[in-house]
């Protein structure tokens, strides 16, 4: 089991090198907010991971209630993917699901939103994986109708 963190602005000013001296081996990167600007850390979380040596990876906290919202949003963050160092990129994109503006959608809509959100990343080239909590899995999400395997 690897040791992974999640982060975003909202854990201010990381040490990276502290935490990979405590052992830290990689970083999931919170990329986007809901007004779909960049996260505030995001630059400096990156460069930082590249610079310590430290795998990272991306996720989006999405809001989105359809398919094409979930599109548009992951079109982006692949958008800002392209453009950067990703020296020590190995962890891919994951689509975090899990808001309460989802959890009223039935679980065939969500289904289609979370395949609507892979296309887009694993057509630009990006491992592609679904991040939640397991209480929001079990009760939202219908593993059959979910094409995702991570």
């Amino acid at each position: 089991m690897r040791k992974l963190v999640d982060v975003s602005s909202y854990n201010g000013v990381v040490s990276w090198e502290k935490a990979k001296t405590y052992g830290c081996q990689g970083a999931i990167l919170k990329i986007i907010r809901k007004d779909l600007n960049r996260d505030k850390k995001f630059n400096e979380n990156y460069a930082a991971c590249n610079e310590n040596e430290i795998a990272w990876g991306v996720y989006n906290y999405s809001y989105a209630t359809t398919a094409t919202k979930a599109k548009s949003d992951m079109e982006l963050v692949c958008d800002i993917l392209d453009k950067i160092d990703k020296t020590h990129f190995e962890y891919g994109v994951w689509f975090d699901i899990e808001d309460k503006v989802q959890a009223s959608l039935n679980k065939t809509k969500i289904a289609e939103i979370i395949n609507a959100a892979q296309q887009v990343v694993e057509k630009r080239g990006y491992l592609f994986g679904v991040y939640t909590g397991m209480s929001y899995y079990n009760e939202h999400i219908d593993r059959k109708l979910v094409k995702c395997n991570n």
